[in-house]
């Protein structure tokens, strides 16, 4: 009913898609009955982000997800296609890697690429996850760094275990749900009337005018 097709997801610009998979973080945290503080993004998105756009630390470190792998996670997020060599560059920028990247591995955590422009089949997206590794050979020995990408194909399947996230996807596309409308009031109230909700045993009449009596 809610169902966001891949092409309707290319249509994200680059601030929207940075929330729209942050939001996905926080709605599988939700459900893992994890903590929601645990995830942290924000800020300009041209501004320098030491590698990530999106951060989940969990304290807990049995806890395991299933698009967020591991307690500590680290996501970048493009709007573009990223092949191998844009790869080394965000991963290896003038051919240092990033000190995150030993951060992540000491705390056996997981750095994921996210790209909205790329639907690879499995063995394209196992060629990207060996790109991956590849700028991670001289931290190899700090701890288990576990990497993965994530295409479209990946950011639709993702989204479709959570249907308040489809709904906030359509407002920012502006697709129109016919026939359907979110949590209102179902009454229309005059302006500076007060109409909180009725919590009392019974059935209860206030009149305009009479409260307090």
């Amino acid at each position: 009913m809610f169902e966001i097709s891949k092409n309707q997801l290319r249509q994200l610009n680059d601030v929207d898609l940075r929330e729209f998979v942050a939001r996905l973080c926080e709605a599988e945290l939700r459900n893992a009955e994890a903590p929601i503080s645990s995830i942290k993004w924000g800020g300009a998105q041209t501004a320098p982000d030491e590698g990530l756009d999106i951060e989940c630390c969990v304290e807990d470190d049995d806890f395991s997800g299933d698009f967020l792998p591991r307690a500590r996670t680290g996501i970048q997020v493009k709007k573009s296609s990223m092949p191998d060599s844009r790869i080394e560059t965000e991963m290896c920028p003038k051919g240092q890697l990033r000190p995150i990247f030993s951060e992540l591995a000491r705390n056996n955590g997981c750095y994921i690429i996210v790209s909205l422009e790329d639907d690879l089949v499995t063995q394209k997206v196992r060629a990207r996850k060996e790109a991956m590794q590849k700028q991670l050979e001289t931290i190899k020995e700090e701890g288990d760094l576990q990497v993965r990408f994530y295409g479209c194909g990946e950011l639709a399947n993702w989204l479709r275990q959570y249907p308040a996230v489809q709904l906030w996807v359509r407002e920012r596309l502006g697709i129109q749900l016919n026939g359907w409308r979110p949590f209102g009031k179902w009454s229309t109230t005059p302006p500076l009337v007060n109409d909180d909700l009725i919590c009392e045993e019974g059935i209860a009449i206030i009149l305009p005018g009479r409260e307090g009596e």
